[in-house]
């Protein structure tokens, strides 16, 4: 996927900042308990994966 990027041209890369920007505009008007409870759960099951990951390389 890196290498997908960065063969990326520079009007492509553009197109992806403002989408950015629009993400983050739309968590800012989301509802900040569900945008929370959302984050923490994808931060916790981030957590499981990596912990699976060594384990498995352990």
């Amino acid at each position: 996927m890196l290498r997908w990027q960065s063969e990326r041209s520079y009007e492509q890369l553009s197109f992806v900042s403002r989408t950015n920007v629009l993400l983050v505009q739309t968590l800012y008007f989301a509802n900040q308990e569900k945008t929370e409870a959302i984050i923490t759960e994808l931060l916790v099951g981030l957590n499981y994966v990596w912990r699976y990951v060594k384990e498995l390389n352990s």
